[in-house]
């Protein structure tokens, strides 16, 4: 895995649906801990995610996946933000975030994860997000 802070996944004109996943460690809390607020786990809070389409795409759509609360903001045809905010325990492992829709005007363009993007550990610390190399957006909360 390739994680990169200023990753930018390169688009074909085949990619019209891109599935957007926020990958966690897999370390929960004990039992004596309280997520969200003094836990030691790899749960995630809470994150806000930017990105932008650059070149021959913009962003035409998003649809939040099942059961996530995900709520966004479009600023422009080329920038998006999503957030979310748990209402329990935080979430650990890969966590389906929802599908962005993108809509082309030539053969290329590329998605960038904004630098403003970021999550909330399990001690209400603020993480990184980054990417990774796979054929989808996994985007990862890195946790100490």
């Amino acid at each position: 895995m390739t994680a990169n802070p200023d990753a930018v996944l390169e688009l074909s004109t085949s990619q019209t649906q891109i599935e957007l996943f926020l990958e966690t460690g897999l370390d929960v809390s004990p039992a004596s801990e309280t997520p969200c607020f003094d836990a030691s786990g790899h749960e995630v809070c809470a994150y806000l995610i930017a990105l932008e389409a650059s070149g021959d795409i913009s962003i035409s759509g998003f649809a939040p996946a099942t059961g996530n609360d995900v709520v966004w903001n479009q600023s422009s045809p080329s920038q998006i933000s999503l957030s979310w905010v748990s209402t329990a325990d935080g979430v650990t492992g890969v966590h389906p975030i929802g599908t962005l829709t993108l809509a082309y005007a030539g053969s290329t363009g590329s998605l960038t994860l904004g630098a403003s993007s970021e999550a909330v550990g399990a001690r209400v610390q603020i993480v990184p997000v980054l990417t990774n190399d796979r054929p989808d957006f996994t985007l990862i909360a890195e946790l100490p």
